[in-house]
């Protein structure tokens, strides 16, 4: 009887094994301004996605574009010797993870009937996460007004929360990298925003032929063993 080859079984596997290494290069675009979550476009796509904003000490103009190196969060969360104190592109990942949750609650359908929570609040508690001295209440109440309480909230949630890593996976974080040559206002000192999104990283191309050939190479094997189990 033949042997099934190890190859395609090895390189079955090797598509399967979450990888620290699984990024990507993309363009972003800003197209929305004033409103959050914001809309972008990646790689000059004409449809939007939306992303939120994690660092209220950075800013970014509408239609202004520029490189990022996009993470999947749930890939940070299993890769080996990360821990919740590693830091990916200046972010700690539990300030992603923190993040992560806090993004998981935005609503963009006000006359959704399960509408619990103003989308200004969430962004307002994404960003203390990050700056972690203050609590940022950018609508009316100020200190222990109702606004403040909301956040506060949030925030608390966010810290006591745990989730899998399959709803992490969720989750893409974008890494601004080198600016681009459209519209950048702002580009003698300014560095983008880091942006996170529901937007699941797209496999990269010589992934998906591994994958591929992976699948093909132990389909082939299968047969050939099954052909020879009738023969013997």
């Amino acid at each position: 009887m033949k042997k099934i080859s190890a190859l395609p079984l090895f390189l079955f596997v090797v598509c399967l094994v979450p990888r620290a290494s699984f990024a990507s290069t993309v363009t972003l675009e800003l197209e929305s301004s004033g409103v959050t979550p914001y809309q972008f476009s990646v790689n000059g796509s004409s449809t939007d996605i939306m992303l939120t904003c994690l660092n209220d000490q950075r800013t970014v103009n509408q239609y202004e574009t520029w490189t990022a190196t996009t993470y999947n969060l749930g890939t940070l969360v299993q890769t080996a010797g990360y821990t919740n104190s590693t830091v990916i592109g200046g972010i700690s990942l539990l300030d992603l993870k923190q993040d992560a949750y806090l993004d998981s609650l935005y609503l963009t359908n006000k006359a959704n009937p399960n509408y619990t929570v103003n989308n200004q609040e969430v962004q307002d508690a994404i960003w203390s996460i990050l700056d972690g001295q203050s609590v940022y209440t950018d609508l009316t109440g100020g200190t222990n007004g109702t606004e403040d309480k909301a956040v506060r909230s949030l925030i608390l949630a966010a810290q006591t929360t745990s989730e899998t890593a399959a709803f992490y996976s969720q989750f893409t974080f974008y890494v601004p990298q080198t600016w681009g040559t459209k519209y950048d206002n702002d580009k003698s000192g300014s560095i983008p925003q880091q942006f996170m999104g529901y937007k699941a990283v797209t496999p990269e191309p010589s992934s998906l032929l591994l994958l591929g050939t992976g699948f093909a190479g132990l389909a082939g094997s299968l047969r050939r063993r099954y052909k020879a189990a009738k023969q013997a």
